[in-house]
């Protein structure tokens, strides 16, 4: 990089060193070593070694990246943001846009001044990152650029000693925005865990939605036939509405909900019991299959835990634990409306008479359910 003072700019000049001289010639097929960023990512999948050549699929993607080194002198990179004097910068936005594609990702920021009616929109930062080799989906990946964005941000403003009256933060993914714009905690912790972080350093309603064609972001996530380093181009000078008044920007719609990504929920319905206790010609035979089932249960789990299985003539302990589990049984058939009551009271002595009344009046089974509730202790 070398600096023109008299235009005020930064340019690179493009002399590779003598070494790097024959891994960008014509005729020179490059290997692992030799490749960078998205190249040697799709070099890894292959399971080529470090110094084989390359195939020919990614030697020509590489003879279209290195044919793009003599655009480099073309770039002008301004030495100020604004020319306009800082006692004026009273409406100093910033304007942060992020996308995603499958190879990679992208976010970059833009200043933007107004004053009068004037408008000046310098690039002030910009970083891209390679989609993970883990697949992963296109609202995920959007999801993360949005994570970048807000993080970049945040290094520029701390960087900088500006006052900024407003910041802007543009997407194309509806997705993403209505994962801002919902309760967060309604998905999985990949996206809960981001979209925590990216709302504790912006607001709901800093997020924007921008179209796909105005986000200069998509020029850092896609290969394009030839970049376009001028200085007036949308990268450089950012999209053509930021130029313009907040009334011409792209029109804003609220995406609340979305179907990506959702935690599953889960609807319990009690199960009618598997005992018939008309099955049984007497309470002796009923309780003692009671308790063999129960012993049963127990084994499983002491087998589990490598203990000593009970396999002794029944004792008076499990018969009488069997007995208890069959009135459960009868009281949850016959009283749910009270059991779920005192479930919620949550192990609470009830002292009000008049308001176990009220909520008994409301259960099918009216007054004389009232007595039971109100004479027994709450339990779990």
């Amino acid at each position: 990089m070398r600096w023109i003072p008299s235009e005020d700019c930064f340019t690179y000049t493009f002399n590779p060193r003598k070494d790097l001289l024959p891994v960008i010639q014509d005729d020179h097929i490059p290997t692992k070593r030799e490749i960078l960023k998205i190249l040697i990512q799709d070099c890894w999948t292959t399971g080529m070694a470090w110094d084989e050549p390359v195939n020919e699929e990614l030697f020509g993607r590489w003879k279209r990246w290195t044919s793009f080194f003599s655009l480099l002198n073309t770039i002008r990179i301004p030495g100020c943001y604004i020319r306009t004097s800082s006692e004026e910068n009273q409406n100093l936005q910033i304007h942060v846009f992020v996308d995603a594609s499958e190879m990679a990702y992208c976010c970059v920021i833009y200043f933007r001044l107004e004053i009068n009616g004037n408008v000046e929109v310098s690039l002030v930062a910009s970083k891209t990152k390679v989609a993970p080799l883990k697949t992963l989906s296109i609202p995920k990946l959007e999801l993360k650029a949005a994570v970048l964005g807000v993080r970049l941000m945040n290094t520029v403003i701390s960087s900088h000693t500006l006052t900024f009256s407003r910041r802007y933060l543009w997407s194309d993914s509806t997705t993403v925005l209505a994962w801002i714009q919902s309760e967060h905690r309604r998905y999985p912790k990949f996206v809960a865990v981001r979209i925590g972080e990216i709302l504790m350093t912006s607001e709901q309603q800093e997020w924007k939605w921008v179209p796909t064609k105005l986000n200069t972001a998509d020029e850092g996530t896609k290969w394009k036939s030839e970049p376009n380093f001028r200085s007036d181009s949308p990268w450089f000078r950012g999209p053509n509405f930021l130029h313009e008044a907040a009334n011409y920007w792209p029109e804003q719609r609220r995406f609340t909900t979305t179907l990506e990504e959702v935690c599953p929920s889960f609807v319990y319905t009690p199960a009618a019991p598997s005992l018939k206790v008309s099955s049984f010609s007497c309470w002796v035979e009923l309780n003692r299959t009671v308790a063999h089932a129960i012993r049963f249960i127990r084994n499983l789990r002491r087998k589990r835990n490598s203990m000593p299985l009970e396999l002794d003539v029944l004792q008076q302990e499990e018969l009488n634990e069997a007995e208890q589990t069959l009135w459960k049984i009868v009281q949850a058939e016959s009283f749910p409306s009270e059991i779920s009551i005192l479930k919620k009271l949550k192990g609470r002595q009830i002292h009000d008479t008049q308001s176990c009344q009220n909520q008994a009046r409301s259960t099918k089974h009216g007054p004389s359910s009232t007595k039971m509730v109100c004479c027994v202790n709450a339990v779990e």
